[in-house]
Parts: C-alpha cells; structure tokens; sequence
C-alpha cells in the first residue's frame, strides 16, 4: 500500500488506545471517529447491501458484461438497497477467464439526510489541501459535480520501505461533507459535460495507454456524476469501458458536469 494514501480512522470500544498507539508506531497519521464507542452498532444499522456476481467467459462481449452488470444490480436492490445508491463495479480477469461483478448499495435508512451539514467549497479546499500536506494555493481544483469535488497536486510518495522519495502527481475526491471519497496517485483528472464524455475518454485512453509485456494497458478510469463514483478501472478494452459509462450516465442531463479520473497502468 501507498503509505502517502493511509490515515488511521478509529472506531470501537478501544479505538482510542490501539489507533494512536499503531498510527504514532507506524508514523501514519490518524483520528478517531465521532461517537468511536458506539460505531459498531451504528454500522450495522447503517449496513452497506453488497453481492457479487461471477462467470466463466472466454472474451466477454459488450452484452455479457451489460448482463452480468445487471444481474448484480438487480440482486442487491432485491435486497433491500436503494436503487438510486446502487454503485456496480466490473473486473476482467483474463488470466483466469472471469468476469466479476459487484455491486453496492445503501438500505433506505442510509439513504436518508442523517443532519450531516454540508461544507462550503473554500472549506472543502482546506480539506484538500491538508490531505495532501500542501499549502491550499498549491492544491488545484480540477473540477465539481455539485455533490463530488476534484482536486489535484503534486507531493511526494515514498518507495522501497521509505528509502526513495518520488514526485507523483495525486487526485483526490472529497464530498460536500468534506469526506475523502478517493484518492489515487499517477493520475489525472478532467471535467466533461455528460454528452461529451464517451470522446473525451477515448481522448484520454489514447493519451494514457502504456505498453509492456502483456501489450497495451489503458488506463483505468474513475467517472463522477452527481453523487456517484463509477469505478471502470476494472475493464480491459475501450470498447468495453464506453459500453458501461453510457449505461451509468443515461440519466443524467447531457449539460451536467461529469469529471474523467484516469489512472496510469503498469506491469
């Protein structure tokens, strides 16, 4: 794991003792959650609805994949999760020949406003700028969805147990109540109106694709739209990753901002 992407988050009965404890150990920073002692009856009503599907298919097609998709979505939303909170995720595995689907979503009870405030955007900025350990003029804001906010930096990220020092250029993700929603190093990040989106991500495939050992290797892709992050990363051709965004952003206005991550690959 990228170290410069950890913090220790604390939540139980005895968070207050092992997290800083580990984290001061381990030299990573930490905090502990608000209400730490009772989190873990609060995570169980508050419980993430997961499924995953998995098949066998030699050379997926654009419609095996859109059915493997669906029948994931439909699986967790017969579990009782929201359907507006339904995020599906898609992995490839050629080696072993399976297509994986897993899907996401939030009961009814998650879904509704729980009193959480919302933070202004300078404040979200701050947020930023102290996760990547920069000055805020240093932290550039790549774009915003309205609920989802993009920024970008360049900072260090340290290699072979702390020994090497490297200048990598990160991408974060924070939400309106100032939560880090992702965060990823080697990327890049560009905002799109919804209509444009399937030719600006060929755009940056072709700008972002490495070859090695195993060929080409496009980048994996993060889509934001409105509230939601679409993971694509797990797809392996073009083709593929256009078929699935169109399906996850057909509902959106094709005016609406939309923001590409894409993240280098390597062997």
């Amino acid at each position: 794991m990228d170290e410069s992407l950890i913090e220790f988050v604390g939540g139980g009965g005895g968070a207050s003792s092992i997290v800083p404890f580990t984290a001061n150990y381990l030299q990573l920073p930490h905090k502990i959650a608000d209400n730490c002692e009772v989190i873990s009856a609060i995570g169980a009503a508050l419980g993430i609805i997961r499924d995953s599907i998995e098949r066998n298919i030699i050379n997926p097609s654009e419609n095996d994949i859109l059915s493997i998709r669906q029948e994931a979505f439909e699986s967790v939303v017969k579990m009782g999760a929201n359907a507006n909170s339904v995020e599906v995720t898609i992995e490839i595995d050629n080696q072993n020949k399976k297509v994986i689907a897993t899907a996401l979503g939030s009961g009814e009870l998650r879904t509704k406003d729980l009193g959480i405030t919302t933070m202004t955007p300078v404040e979200i900025h701050r947020v930023a700028a102290k996760s990547f350990g920069k000055p805020e003029e240093q932290v550039e804001l790549m774009g915003t969805t309205g609920s989802l906010f993009a920024f970008s930096a360049e900072h260090n990220a340290k290699k072979l147990f702390g020994l090497i020092t490297e200048k990598i250029h990160g991408v974060k993700v924070i939400d309106d109540e100032g939560t880090i929603k992702l965060q990823i190093n080697g990327a890049k990040a560009s905002t799109v109106k919804a209509g444009e989106l399937k030719s600006r991500i060929s755009a940056m495939i072709a700008e972002m694709t490495s070859y090695g050992d195993a060929g080409a290797l496009i980048p994996g892709i993060y889509l934001l739209a409105g509230p939601k992050i679409i993971d694509l990363s797990g797809l392996i051709s073009e083709a593929q990753l256009l078929s699935i965004a169109e399906i996850e952003i057909k509902d959106f206005p094709s005016e609406s901002n939309c923001i590409i991550i894409a993240e280098e690959k390597n062997d």
